[in-house]
């Protein structure tokens, strides 16, 4: 009973926000986003094109020069320790302008924390809210299954970006002065760039406290048991 205890509470603290769209219905939209701007939903659920599992989200912002796409609804502002933001997305080629994707992790200010930039020329980028679109020379792949991950160190506000698990830039600053109301992450984008007209798709999203806080959390809930 002690070990169902405890695993069953490491579960429950183990996720922040997770989506893989299962439990969605093809040919709808996405039931635990909106539209990035509040307007008509440009997301399906699909099930042609999926990473893992049956389905994953296709979002169509070929229709306007607007950046858009999809954004959270449903978890509270995270404000200490250590996460872990990942996704998978399958970004198009064709297109001729910068950035063609982005994916933000948002502040409760509404400004970004962290942010993952996909170029027009298969070129890995970042930002956050006073360093915008720094590129790499990481390439990522076409038309096809891209592993990204954000650790994010509220406490530091820093953050480091990994593709395909590689690291490829540590400690970036979130540009959020200590004590900021920012200093948080409450939020989940995925739009198209501004001036671009990208059709992707984003899969299998996460966010999680990173793996040493859990262990910590493990720990901790062992020694009240025991105590008990």
């Amino acid at each position: 009973s002690v070990v169902l205890f405890v695993a069953g509470s490491l579960a429950q603290a183990g996720i922040i926000f997770s989506d893989g769209f299962e439990s969605d219905t093809v040919g709808q939209p996405a039931s635990r986003w909106v539209d990035s701007r509040g307007w008509d939903r440009i997301d399906t659920v699909v099930n042609d094109v999926v990473h893992s599992g049956t389905k994953a989200v296709k979002i169509n912002d070929s229709t306007s020069s607007w950046s858009r796409g999809i954004k959270t609804t449903d978890f509270s502002p995270v404000s200490a320790g250590t996460v872990e933001w990942t996704f998978y997305i399958n970004p198009p080629s064709g297109q001729s302008s910068n950035p063609l994707i982005e994916c933000h992790l948002v502040s409760d200010n509404g400004k970004p924390y962290a942010t993952i930039l996909l170029s027009y020329d298969g070129k890995v980028g970042y930002g956050s809210r006073n360093s915008w679109q720094s590129y790499t020379n990481q390439s990522f792949v076409f038309n096809d299954w891209n592993k990204f991950k954000a650790v994010v160190d509220i406490d530091a506000n820093k953050w480091s970006l990994y593709y395909n698990d590689n690291l490829i830039v540590s400690d970036i600053p979130s540009g959020n002065p200590s004590g900021d109301p920012g200093n948080s992450v409450n939020n989940i984008t995925f739009t198209g760039g501004s001036g671009a007209t990208p059709v992707f798709y984003v899969d299998d999203v996460s966010l999680v406290p990173e793996p040493a806080t859990i262990g910590l959390l493990a720990a901790g809930m062992l020694g009240f048991v025991r105590r008990r």
